[in-house]
């Protein structure tokens, strides 16, 4: 069993938050991730950032990135 600990993102105007916090082998889920643009414009890069209780990678690092075109 693996287990989702934590996850956090490198900035406040992102969240994120998992479909499951228990996975058996072989067992998967969605993250779902949110981003508020407000006060951003053009490329943009941000960090989710999943703890888990394996020792072997024990942080699993995403990186989501957007491009943000103001009308």
């Amino acid at each position: 069993i693996l287990e989702i600990v934590n996850i956090h993102t490198s900035c406040g105007c992102t969240a994120s938050e998992a479909g499951k916090k228990s996975l058996m082998p072989q067992e998967s889920t969605a993250i779902k991730v949110t981003f508020n643009s407000k006060g951003y414009s053009g490329e943009i890069k941000q960090f989710v950032y999943v703890h888990v209780d394996s020792a072997d990678l024990p942080i699993i690092k995403f990186n989501i990135k957007a491009k943000v075109v103001k009308e």
